[in-house]
């Protein structure tokens, strides 16, 4: 066991923190998939390009909206049905402040992770040497 944590001690490990942010009221509803999902409808203005995106069928990607939106109680998504143009969806005013501040947290979180990750893996191996 000693002989193990000397090689950990003398060796850099190339592992790192993966932080994942879910957040949660009767269950886990909005994470990095609903993220990317609300992303790509905002960037494609398509609720079906951003499924085909994914590789997800349609009809995931709506139970995944509206489970979302059940827990929040307010919709997420401004749509509007097909004719001569198609159709096309777009965040509500509440989707856009939410997927920013869920991407605000990410960021803090991530950061915050590297400085305890570093301080409890990484310094305290250079400091035995």
């Amino acid at each position: 066991e000693d002989r193990a944590q000397s090689n950990l001690d003398n060796e850099r490990l190339d592992i790192f923190p993966q932080i994942q942010l879910t957040l949660e009221r009767d269950e886990g509803f909005f994470g990095p998939s609903v993220a990317q999902f609300l992303s790509l409808i905002d960037h494609t203005g398509s609720m079906q390009t951003a499924c085909r995106q994914m590789h997800m069928s349609y009809t995931k990607g709506w139970k995944m909206l509206k489970a979302a939106e059940k827990q929040l109680g307010h919709p997420l998504l401004i749509t509007q049905s097909g004719g001569a143009e198609g159709g096309s969806s777009r965040l509500s005013p509440q989707a856009r402040e939410l997927l920013d501040r869920y991407f605000q947290m990410e960021k803090e979180l991530n950061e915050t992770a590297k400085r305890l990750f570093e301080n409890c893996f990484l310094q305290g191996n250079e400091e035995q040497r």
